[in-house]
């Protein structure tokens, strides 16, 4: 028996095909099937969820729709807004333009990656007040499709994804309790002295392969993030070290810049580091200045 078929036979499923074909409309609505963990409609052919078609399914907890042809005229402001058990939804590798209307209040992850959205609206966001999880990688954003509030209602947001996006900036006002903003592969060409400080409860940040330039990085960029403990640099265009490195860091990524030199106050407080990558840089021994290492006593050399 197959995955799929087996889940179809468990007690607690209903919903179950993976095979590329086109589901009837009179298929969705199944109530006495009484979906409580799972549905699972990806990879097929689907463009449209019929007005009304979950809305019996209060109990449903995951639903994957991934791998189909869904677009914003597939979906309306009530396909979700009925599952008040929701806390995973699965719409990545679609054809949407925008965030779904009618998230509910109980979502926890919300995975939109590979879509084609250009635009964040924060009026579409406001009842997921819940949401911890937001996955928007590989879509079409820039930095005007995040505007400043935009995210300001996921105030329990814990993890942002944004990699593979357009953005040439970090976007303005995030959830202060954001722990982990994860944005390689994009434009973001400077950081001011503001850019993070809603985002003080980071402690992963990720900014690899963007086109960071030391002279457009602010000294005080970094300075409040207190409690971070990770901070991925790489493949930008560095010529120094950042300024202001908080002292939490246990990781830093600096591999793949323009470093030329490495002076013992650029990393003086550090003494938590455990890992420092500066592989394909231009450092030379001789531009390594004596006492570099002295205050790195957690460093683990490989």
């Amino acid at each position: 028996m197959s995955y799929l078929a087996s889940v179809a036979c468990a007690p607690w499923t209903c919903i179950a095909t993976s095979s590329p074909q086109r589901v009837r409309a009179s298929s969705w609505e199944q109530p006495d099937l009484c979906l409580f963990l799972f549905s699972l409609w990806q990879n097929n052919l689907i463009s449209k969820v019929p007005r009304g078609a979950l809305s019996l399914q209060t109990q449903l907890r995951e639903l994957y729709l991934q791998h189909n042809q869904l677009t914003d005229s597939g979906l309306d402001a009530t396909t979700f807004s009925k599952l008040s058990s929701l806390e995973y939804l699965d719409l990545s590798h679609n054809q949407l333009a925008t965030v779904p209307e009618g998230l509910p209040g109980n979502l926890t992850i919300l995975h939109l990656g590979r879509n084609c959205i250009r635009h964040v609206e924060a009026i579409r966001l406001h009842k997921a007040k819940g949401l911890r999880y937001l996955l928007l990688q590989h879509n079409k954003l820039e930095a005007s499709a995040l505007p400043a509030g935009t995210l300001r209602p996921l105030r329990a947001l814990h993890t942002l994804h944004l990699y593979g996006n357009r953005l040439e900036r970090v976007p303005p006002a995030l959830p202060r309790h954001l722990q982990a903003l994860v944005m390689p592969h994009n434009r973001v060409a400077a950081l001011g002295a503001r850019d993070l400080v809603s985002a003080r409860a980071l402690t992963e940040l990720n900014l690899a392969y963007n086109r960071l330039a030391s002279a457009h990085v602010h000294p005080g960029a970094f300075r409040r993030l207190r409690a971070l403990r990770s901070l991925d640099l790489a493949g930008n265009q560095l010529s120094r070290l950042p300024e202001g490195l908080p002292a939490s860091l246990r990781s830093l990524r600096l591999q793949r810049n323009q470093l030329r030199t490495l002076e013992p106050e650029q990393l003086a407080g550090l003494n938590k580091l455990r890992e420092l990558n500066l592989a394909h840089n231009r450092l030379r021994v001789g531009d390594i200045e004596p006492g570099a290492w002295h205050e790195l006593q957690a460093l683990q050399v490989r």
